[in-house]
């Protein structure tokens, strides 16, 4: 599946006009995640990195992804240790990095 905020971070990546619609093709394939998170969702989600000390560990845009997956019970597929800061405070949370830690420069 794939959702708004992914979109734009792969998309964001793209080096030239010909990378960007590449990109769209691409992600083309994947269905839309059926259900967006709320507002309370998102909240919620800092909330416990909040009280977990890490709210400031994790970023905006990673934030809104974890409630995405969350909200669809979907596993989140990264190369982004936020996504574990994010399991350490949310049971059930589901993530799996997309080729071991530190392999990637």
């Amino acid at each position: 599946m794939i959702c708004p905020p992914v979109a734009a971070e792969v998309g964001f990546s793209a080096r030239s006009r010909a990378d960007h619609d590449q990109v769209m093709k691409q992600l083309a394939a994947f269905p839309e995640c059926p259900q967006a998170p709320t507002s309370a969702d998102v909240l919620e989600l800092q909330n416990r990195l909040w009280n977990g000390g890490l709210l400031r560990s994790v970023g905006a845009i990673d934030t809104l992804i974890a409630a995405y997956g969350i909200r669809n019970n979907a596993t989140i597929f990264h190369y982004d240790s936020d996504f574990e800061h994010v399991a350490s405070v949310t049971p059930g949370f589901k993530h799996a990095w997309i080729v071991p830690r530190d392999t990637v420069a």
